[in-house]
């Protein structure tokens, strides 16, 4: 998916980088950037003055505020599918739900009108110094709550301006609170709210080089790479430490789909076998005719990894995809009439799984 805007980055984090997936995503997003370019020109969504680190000590700032996003990010993403569960307990009709949603973010909304739309007018405001630190912990809250309780009622919205949203407040906020602490040793508080939007998006869609890609790109602004960087892998490694799913994969999995279908194939090429395999678990299978049988019966069970290994020089060396095993089964029996050659022994594992 491409971002329909002036920002050449994905729009969605993706958990295979082939060639075959990540080339047309590339491609995609270049050629919507130069499109958008051409009608807007090179414009960027927030404008900050030029950024410089005040002191190598900064980098310790940087990683209170990356372990923070991290938490943030996480409570996030867990919000809006306890709100859901919330929502769904009640055994309310659809449009009731969504009733009383719209009806709780209006009430908040005429007290802080801030937390309504994507939010960036309120980042711009922000960034010219013209919110107190206390006004932008509580709009953090907000925003959680109330996205939350939008889609998990049923309403319209998405995650990745609300995380931006939040991440700037967060950042800011803690922006605030560094330069009152440490005045000579810490940059702007602009500088912590647009690494702080990073942070919290990263750490809620555990997507570390689109966050790091598209906040560049937001602001145009390549001095703030380094902590931008080292706050945003901060961020990621807290919010995955707390729960290996995203924002995006937590939904997959509830509705009972694998996103992580397939990175096995790409574990097991770098492991042997001789060093997983239970010997006694494994009987051998000699001859083309068992092999087809097994092949077969994989083919039923629709399973994507046969748990078969050929053996040479009397060593088992791997295991075999289905689509390559049924293509060298097919080679062999085309020259096995030709060949001296005896058949390799092929093995498999006693486990019904397919993952011996």
């Amino acid at each position: 998916m491409t971002r329909a805007g002036s920002h050449p980055v994905p729009g969605q984090p993706v958990t295979d980088f082939g060639l075959t997936s990540f080339t047309p995503i590339i491609v995609s997003s270049v050629l919507a950037t130069a499109i958008t370019r051409s009608f807007y020109g090179n414009v960027t969504e927030f404008t900050l003055p030029e950024f410089t680190m005040v002191s190598l000590w900064e980098f310790l700032l940087y990683l209170v505020l990356g372990v923070i996003a991290g938490i943030i990010g996480h409570a996030f993403s867990r919000s809006l599918y306890i709100a859901e569960d919330t929502f769904n307990k009640t055994r309310l009709p659809d449009w009731i739900r969504a009733s009383i949603g719209g009806l709780c973010v209006g009430i908040v909304a005429l007290g802080f009108p801030h937390i309504m739309g994507v939010g960036y007018d309120t980042i711009r405001v922000m960034l010219e110094g013209d919110l107190t630190w206390k006004l932008m912990l509580l709009l953090v809250l907000l925003k959680i709550v109330m996205t939350a309780v939008t889609i998990g009622s049923g309403g319209s919205g998405g995650i990745f301006a609300p995380s931006l949203f939040i991440g700037s407040m967060l950042g800011g906020a803690f922006g605030i609170g560094v330069n009152a602490l440490f005045p000579a040793m810490t940059g702007t508080m602009g500088a912590y709210a647009i690494v702080g939007m990073a942070a919290v998006n990263s750490a809620s869609t555990l997507a570390p080089l689109s966050a790091i890609i598209i906040l560049v790109e937001l602001t145009n602004n390549y001095g703030i790479i380094l902590p931008l960087m080292f706050t945003v892998v901060m961020a990621t490694f807290v919010s995955r430490k707390l729960s290996s799913l995203s924002i995006y994969t937590r939904k997959l999995v509830r509705r009972g789909i694998t996103p992580f279908e397939g990175e096995d194939i790409n574990i097991l090429r770098a492991i042997n076998v001789n060093d997983v395999i239970r010997h006694e678990d494994r009987r051998e299978l000699r001859g083309a005719r068992l092999l087809a049988a097994w092949t077969n019966h994989f083919d039923a069970r629709e399973q994507n990894t046969l748990s078969m290994f050929a053996e040479q020089d009397g060593r088992p060396f791997g295991r075999r995809a289905r689509s390559r095993q049924r293509r060298e089964h097919e080679q062999t029996e085309s020259s096995r009439e030709s060949s001296p050659h005896r058949l390799h022994n092929v093995y498999c594992t006693a486990g019904a799984s397919g993952h011996g």
